[in-house]
């Protein structure tokens, strides 16, 4: 991991995520699923490499 100082520091970036009740389905069980991993949280957290697969 390579980290570089900013000039200006910024602050930190939130993910809200939410839907409608009443449009459930696979589409939303496989994002729940997705949420859930914990590579994606990670990734979430600590910013995604664009480089990486």
């Amino acid at each position: 991991m390579l980290e570089k100082e900013m000039r200006d520091s910024r602050e930190p970036n939130q993910l809200l995520v939410s839907w409608r009740s009443d449009h459930e389905g696979r589409a939303l069980d496989w994002w729940l699923e997705q949420l859930n991993s914990e590579r994606l949280a990670t990734r979430l957290v600590r910013g995604i490499d664009v480089g990486a697969k």
